[in-house]
């Protein structure tokens, strides 16, 4: 009943499942993280000295490489399942694993935030 449309089908729940759900949770990665780390390590230094803000953990740019990286990487991928073609989508992989790379880079330095670097 949906072969003709199949990979269609399959290219929209490659959206729904990588373009929306695992933003969503990268996106809670880089909230809650710096909070947990945060809030450990500098809460108890609130009001005798001078503490890091939430904002000050993150690393911007590389925070914007990776979702750059990781969307194009989910654009390519679902365009190479539409159009059943594997060069595409190896290559859009490629970029979400530079992505995942990023992801990993981000969450490293989140974690190992120190009081001396602020």
């Amino acid at each position: 009943m949906f072969y003709p449309i199949q990979t269609l089908l399959l290219s929209l729940s490659w959206l729904g499942i990588f373009g929306f759900i695992t933003f969503l949770i990268t996106g809670h990665l880089y909230k809650i993280i710096p909070f947990l780390v945060w809030y450990e390590r500098f809460s108890p230094y609130v009001g005798k000295r001078k503490v890091p803000m939430l904002a000050d953990m993150i690393p911007v740019k590389s925070a914007n490489m990776q979702f750059l990286f990781s969307t194009f990487g989910v654009v390519v991928i679902s365009i190479g399942l539409l159009f059943i073609n594997e060069v595409v989508y190896k290559s859009g992989v490629s970029l979400l694993s530079v992505g995942a790379i990023f992801l990993l880079k981000d969450i490293l330095y989140m974690i190992r935030f120190k009081e001396d670097v602020f």
